[in-house]
């Protein structure tokens, strides 16, 4: 249930009955609300599209590829995040505590799965207009940011930046592009179809 509180009165904006085990995470565009919701019975996860602005139900389907408890029990690796995208794309992170390895799972609108490996833990990651994907994988002493075309690992092999001294960096992306930076107030950004850095150059301290 969403109420209006700024209403004179508090009115129901928007409600459904049938919301399974809950809302695991939610995105929201002018024209889309997606929810990743849990069934909490066989641990299955379904993705809900709704379509603005009367937030009408356009769509429930499964993605048996997300993990919805905290362990992965077929690898005893931990989920760390769970995102979703605008476009609807769902993210997940999953981390090995002994081997400090880490996979960037996600499952498209239609349908297609696919995932990414690090040695290192995934700290951040933003899909901007559903063709370019920022990673943020920290490691002990800085930050390396890489980018990837959709959902291609083609650009993966070398960062496209790198935070010197820092133990993560933020990313918000926006319409127009996306912008990273870290706690020192360094901050780079990339345009929407470009994939790589503006001024990609070494970010040092």
């Amino acid at each position: 249930m969403i109420l209006d509180v700024l209403a004179p009165q508090p009115s129901v904006l928007w409600q459904i009955n049938e919301l399974g085990h809950g809302i695991e995470a939610l995105s929201r565009s002018p024209d889309t609300l997606y929810l990743i919701v849990s069934n909490g019975v066989d641990q299955a996860s379904e993705r809900w599209h709704f379509e603005a602005p009367n937030l009408t139900l356009r769509k429930r389907s499964d993605l048996p590829e997300m993990i919805t408890h905290d362990i992965d029990h077929a690898t005893d690796w931990l989920i760390m995040d769970k995102q979703l995208a605008q476009d609807g794309t769902a993210f997940q992170i999953a981390w090995d505590m002994q081997s400090n390895q880490s996979e960037l799972r996600f499952v498209a609108p239609n349908g297609v799965y696919a995932h990414w490996s690090f040695d290192a833990l995934v700290q951040e990651q933003v899909l901007m207009d559903g063709t370019t994907t920022l990673v943020a994988v920290r490691r002990s002493e800085h930050t390396q940011v890489f980018l990837g075309a959709g959902y291609s690992q083609a650009t993966l092999d070398s960062p496209a930046a790198v935070f010197c001294g820092t133990q993560g960096v933020n990313a918000r992306c926006s319409r127009t592009h996306l912008v990273v930076w870290d706690q020192h107030g360094r901050v780079a950004t990339v345009l929407p179809g470009r994939h790589s850095i503006d001024r990609r150059v070494r970010i040092s301290a």
